[in-house]
């Protein structure tokens, strides 16, 4: 072969390689971008299909929910016949509440020396004390919420939400080595047995500003039980402020102690079954306090009411104490002296229970407390009643008596009357 056919040969192979080159390059080229497009429309898809299954797993529940108002201050009504109904229906109106709530517990829980991963750890064991049937609603709240949210709220979530303050005040707080200035609760209960006539009481529900979010009132009806009203916070299945259809009334505020509590039925599945059964105060206070468990998750002082006695208790996770005065002033402290060893901080609720007790004192010189007196005590400022813009800082959230209850603009006194 001649060198000019050699070397054109070899030009001729050198192009095609090079055709071949580009060929493969703009075939992987097509071939990326098939990929690509293949992969946005799984995404697509995918996003599609799950907003599908969201709207289409939203589950057929028999019951009834409505948010309602009394003279401007709002609260859900809610019914149903089984637990998941009742929850379901319930995670479907308080997601904000719920998803709030559960934030808000991510945020702080560092301060409290621990994390949600832990709330989450220490909240499964509690799981086997607490009744099938407030595990249905737990899981009903979870889906409901859910659906309406469109983020995943979980078992857990609504778990850590029924069980963090047994955690925190029964276990976290009592095993901190060093004393913690954060105390987020300031509640201030009064309740009077009037002479010849039907008792007065209620309470301030001071928290954390930032809890304002999560905070809600709630009237709901399982079945053929009583029908309960009370303060919730986020999902807890009954928080022991509140009242059911037979008249019991239940008051109460919380305390840190140094005493750590034992893993048993949370607290607000204790209060939701003695709401559910009480028939009236003794009633309550044998089912709180004797039949689910002599013990405490917690401790606490409470007040629990009717038309005709009183009762109140004085409670730390080992031990409780049970009187049964004519009136009685509770605020985040214990005021029997030999208490004052279980007490984080001695110090802390003092000059709220004593101004209390001297302004409750006061209007009692005819030993009758009206309504208007009351709501006088409970609305002074600063120490009873407290104002703040700062978030971190403890305000009155809500409020609610023997007549009625308030959560919005509360300087107004704008009160709702209670349901039922």
């Amino acid at each position: 072969m001649s060198k000019d056919k050699a070397k054109k040969s070899k030009e001729n192979k050198f192009s095609i390689r090079k055709f071949n080159s580009n060929k493969l390059l703009f075939m992987n080229s097509k071939l990326s971008k098939k990929i690509l497009s293949i992969f946005l429309m799984f995404i697509i898809i995918t996003m599609v299909l799950y907003g599908s299954i969201r709207i289409f797993s939203i589950r057929h529940v028999d019951g009834e929910a409505i948010w309602k108002e009394s003279n401007s201050q709002p609260y859900l009504y809610v019914s149903a016949e089984n637990s998941y109904d009742l929850g379901y229906l319930t995670g479907q109106n308080l997601y904000k509440q719920i998803f709030s709530l559960k934030n808000i517990l991510i945020l702080l829980s560092p301060q409290f020396e621990t994390s949600y991963s832990e709330l989450k750890k220490l909240a499964l064991e509690y799981v086997p004390f607490i009744p099938s049937e407030q595990i249905d609603e737990m899981n009903g709240i979870a889906e409901g919420a859910t659906n309406k949210l469109g983020i995943k709220i979980n078992f857990n979530d609504i778990l850590i939400q029924n069980t963090w303050f047994d955690i925190l005040y029964g276990k976290i707080i009592p095993d901190m080595t060093e004393e913690n200035d954060i105390d987020p609760l300031g509640c201030t209960a009064i309740s009077v047995m009037n002479y010849d006539s039907i008792p007065v009481f209620g309470q301030n529900f001071d928290f954390t500003l930032i809890f304002k979010s999560c905070t809600s009132f709630v009237l709901h009806k399982l079945g053929n039980n009583p029908a309960i009203f009370g303060i919730k916070f986020g999902a807890a299945l009954n928080f022991p402020i509140a009242k059911n259809e037979n008249g019991v009334f239940v008051l109460t505020t919380i305390i840190k102690t140094n005493v750590r509590s034992s893993t048993m039925i949370p607290t607000t599945c204790r209060t939701r079954i003695a709401l559910e059964q009480a028939r009236n105060v003794s009633s309550y206070v044998n089912l709180f306090y004797k039949v689910l468990g002599k013990n405490q998750t917690i401790g606490f002082n409470s007040i629990i009411i009717d038309n005709n006695s009183m009762f109140a208790v004085d409670a730390v996770p080992n031990r409780t104490n049970i009187l049964t005065p004519q009136y009685v002033v509770r605020t985040n402290t214990f005021v029997n002296e030999s208490w004052q060893r279980y007490l984080v901080d001695k110090n802390y609720s003092k000059n709220r229970q004593n101004e209390t007790e001297k302004q409750l004192a006061a209007k009692l010189e005819n030993l009758v407390l009206t309504h208007e007196e009351l709501m006088d005590i409970l609305h002074s400022t600063p120490i009873i009643f407290r104002k703040t813009e700062n978030k971190k800082e403890i305000a009155t959230l809500a409020l609610i008596t023997c007549l009625n209850f308030a959560i919005q603009n509360l300087e107004e006194k704008k009160w709702g009357k209670i349901p039922i």
